[in-house]
């Protein structure tokens, strides 16, 4: 019974942290897991997922897929296998050009590497990619959870801050402790963590932000996809550490706040998760105030989209897709 509700637990959490779907905000059932505990069930997942090949359900069977996106928003080419066992993905431009795209990871090839978060690096605008590699992280305290739902943004010196989800309280429910926090990076795979609370919402969890840099200000949103009405909390910040709270961002038309933002033509757009059949949506603001509302894509990029635009040429875009197997790039 006790293996049973441990295997139970670890797959709520997985599923809420990666798969995108609606949550319901509830206190721990059970006592607060050590991290040790914690380790102890994930690895449980490994075994189940990977060496006993159980049909079980969980973020580790979607894909990260890549595809390339025109100015009218309609997919050009077909779309590639970015990384299998896949979610939550984010992408940046580093000071030096390179493109680094940080996502959790649930790898069968590598136990240390299940329900981690890992990178790939291009060179070459996003044409080949580097084989995923786990990030590491420095001075994260013992007791708090490992990271998940990362977000990259480029600091003003050119170094990396990763935005993630974790609590220090013990629990792998996604409960009212989960609070965003963060950690800097000069080559965007070793990161040293940043002590404090980036954000967090009271009674209510705060989990897998989008982040940009617009204007001489941080943005910052998380999901609301649990409440009524459905949008996003959102805090604005001059140095990316302390946020300020806004008002919250709630649209006339219901959608799925789990995305990602991008600066670009004097606008800070988000893109957001599809809702059923109408498929990934954005919205975008001038003034960082006032935001319009969702205009849907016309095609279907996955979930949690992660969007970069060269100075010339198609977008590029990374969501997540249930299995769909193709060569990796």
């Amino acid at each position: 019974m006790k293996k049973f509700l441990q295997f139970m637990l670890i797959t709520m959490l997985l599923l809420v942290s990666c798969s995108k779907e609606q949550l319901v905000t509830r206190e721990p059932t059970e006592p607060a897991e050590t991290p040790q505990q914690t380790n102890n069930s994930i690895n449980a997942m490994f075994v189940q997922v990977c060496e006993e090949g159980k049909d079980v359900k969980g973020p580790w069977k979607g894909d990260l897929m890549l595809s390339r996106m025109d100015d009218s928003t309609m997919r050009t080419g077909e779309e590639q296998l970015f990384a299998e066992s896949g979610g939550v993905p984010t992408v940046v431009e580093d000071a030096n050009g390179r493109l680094i795209s940080a996502f959790q990871w649930f790898s069968c090839d590598n136990e240390e590497a299940f329900d981690k978060v890992a990178v790939k690096i291009s060179e070459d605008e996003g044409v080949t990619w580097s084989d995923p590699e786990t990030v590491k992280f420095e001075e994260l305290p013992e007791e708090y959870q490992r990271p998940f739902d990362p977000t990259l943004v480029l600091t003003e010196d050119g170094k990396i801050r990763m935005y993630f989800t974790s609590n220090n309280s013990g629990t792998m429910m996604l409960d009212k402790t989960n609070k965003i926090y963060s950690a800097i990076s000069e080559d965007g795979v070793n990161y040293t963590f940043e002590p404090g609370v980036r954000f967090e919402v009271e009674n209510a969890p705060a989990y897998d932000s989008a982040v940009g840099y617009f204007k001489g200000l941080w943005y910052l949103l998380t999901p609301q996809n649990d409440e009524q009405p459905k949008g996003a909390h959102f805090a604005t910040s001059e140095d990316g550490l302390t946020f300020t709270t806004q008002e919250d961002i709630i649209p006339s038309i219901e959608v799925n706040w789990t995305g990602n933002f991008l600066a670009k033509e004097n606008a800070l757009y988000f893109y957001g998760t599809p809702n059923g059949k109408d498929g990934n949506w954005y919205t975008k603001t001038e003034d960082g105030k006032t935001w319009s509302e969702p205009i849907y894509l016309k095609s279907n990029y996955g979930g949690d989209p992660s969007v970069f635009c060269p100075d010339n040429g198609d977008c590029l875009v990374i969501g997540t897709m249930m299995a769909k197997k193709k060569d990796s790039i």
